[in-house]
């Protein structure tokens, strides 16, 4: 059995309430959760994430979001019985 422990590498602080999901495809991070928010995060090229982006929009949990490589969209579903579609925010 091996019992290596590991460290946490970065700990991202934005949401006010539960985070419930999240997706990744490089170089960004999507979040969302309890607060009805979605966070967009910029990971660099050491690995260190950074808030790049908030969406807003929901008025209940956020409880799923995907990424649509194609057409650079954001998906969200949530409590609040909407689907939405968001443009990627980019620099």
């Amino acid at each position: 059995m091996n019992n290596d422990t590991h460290k946490v590498h970065t700990l991202l602080k934005g949401h006010t309430d539960i985070v419930l999901c999240g997706e990744y495809f490089c170089p960004y991070l999507i979040t969302a959760g309890k607060d009805k928010t979605i966070k967009l995060w910029k990971i660099d090229e050491l690995g260190h994430p950074k808030h790049f982006c908030n969406y807003l929009g929901h008025s209940d949990d956020v409880c799923g979001i995907a990424y649509l490589i194609e057409s650079r969209l954001i998906v969200s579903v949530g409590e609040d019985k909407t689907i939405k579609l968001w443009p990627l925010c980019e620099s």
